[in-house]
């Protein structure tokens, strides 16, 4: 599916019309985006960082398994 946001800004008294669009972000791994003004970002899913939720959180990373648990991503 394909969807765009498009909004009008006012700058130094100047206007004019800005094309900053969620779908040329392509947020990554489900993430949603968000757009703000002048910008866009994207929300990452629950185990995904980066700014367009492109790298996956290795929880297990850290070790926070103790007395011996294994620990295992999800």
């Amino acid at each position: 599916m394909r969807w765009e946001c498009f909004y009008v800004a006012l700058v130094v008294g100047i206007h004019f019309a800005v094309s900053e669009n969620c779908y040329t972000k392509q947020c990554l791994n489900g993430a949603t985006c968000q757009l703000h003004v002048g910008f866009v970002t994207c929300v990452c899913s629950v185990g995904y960082t980066g700014s367009r939720c492109e790298t996956e959180i290795l929880e297990c990373s850290s070790n926070p398994c103790k007395n011996g648990a294994t620990c295992s991503e999800r």
